[in-house]
């Protein structure tokens, strides 16, 4: 019915309750996500992202919007004391979005940190769901620096993982921390010889395509031990390749550029 009324995912979720009667029952009430988040859901299955909100058609990039905000309130100062005031007076959603444009711009002070940590903090008590809970918790200790989340936001390699993975799964699993745009067009197949195993990735189209290695342009040969060190990032490819660890015949210089590409401190290293 909201959808056929023209309302946006905003509305809907603000407009749309469950009766009463569905928070008796633990299979109902909201003990693990919200109403408001599901109808969400249900309407990007529905009808997608564009929701007929003018605005998301073509947004500002976030950065630039949070900035010409903070600059129509009046400024960082302003806009701090009205979240702080916000918050004071119980209006914790407008105290949040206002605390999230100082923390997302650029410029953003741990004043202005702990402020959406505290507000977070306020989320986590109140919430009866558990997974909103524990999200705001956790997010209010990476801003607050008392448990910083930075190296869960890069790809890194798992010690187990890789001692119980083939090199080949590992190969082909590099095009996922590969930048498309440092090996915009390129079209080279690499083939990698990992101990007994050979691979390939063939670098085309900014996008890097599994494959056997047969018929690579360039060939990489090193032992399992190297390519775990360099995979973990305890081994940097220089390093070993000036030693003669690391053999690569072919095109030296699309091999280099297709490691440089990759955000892993072990090949770019």
């Amino acid at each position: 019915r909201g959808i056929n009324k023209g309302w946006t995912t905003d509305q809907i979720a603000s407009r749309i309750t469950l009766p009463s009667l569905y928070d008796v029952d633990y299979l109902t009430s909201e003990r693990y996500g919200v109403t408001e988040h599901h109808v969400r859901q249900i309407f990007m299955g529905i009808r997608g992202w564009f929701d007929g909100d003018e605005s998301k058609l073509f947004p500002e990039e976030p950065t630039e919007r949070y900035g010409k905000l903070i600059a129509g309130f009046g400024g960082r100062a302003e806009v701090a004391a009205q979240s702080a005031k916000a918050l004071e007076d119980e209006d914790v959603r407008w105290a949040t979005e206002l605390a999230t444009w100082l923390v997302r711009s650029d410029g953003t002070t741990q004043d202005e940190r702990n402020l959406l940590a505290k507000c977070l903090r306020v989320i986590a008590e109140r919430t009866p769901a558990a997974n909103i809970r524990n999200w705001c918790i956790t997010r209010a200790r990476h801003l607050d620096g008392s448990f910083p989340m930075d190296r869960f936001m890069v790809h890194n390699f798992n010690p187990k993982f890789l001692a119980e993975s083939a090199a080949t799964g590992i190969v082909h699993t590099l095009r996922v921390i590969m930048d498309p745009d440092k090996i915009e067009g390129m079209n080279h197949h690499i083939a990698f010889t990992v101990g007994d195993e050979t691979c390939g990735l063939h670098l085309r189209n900014s996008v890097a395509v599994p494959t056997d290695g047969w018929g690579a342009q360039s060939l990489v040969t090193m032992s399992r031990d190297i390519f775990m060190g360099v995979v973990s990032g305890r081994l940097p490819w220089s390093e070993a390749f000036a030693a003669g660890d690391i053999k690569v015949s072919g095109d030296i210089e699309a091999v280099d550029q297709f490691r440089m590409s990759l955000e892993n401190k072990g090949f770019a290293g």
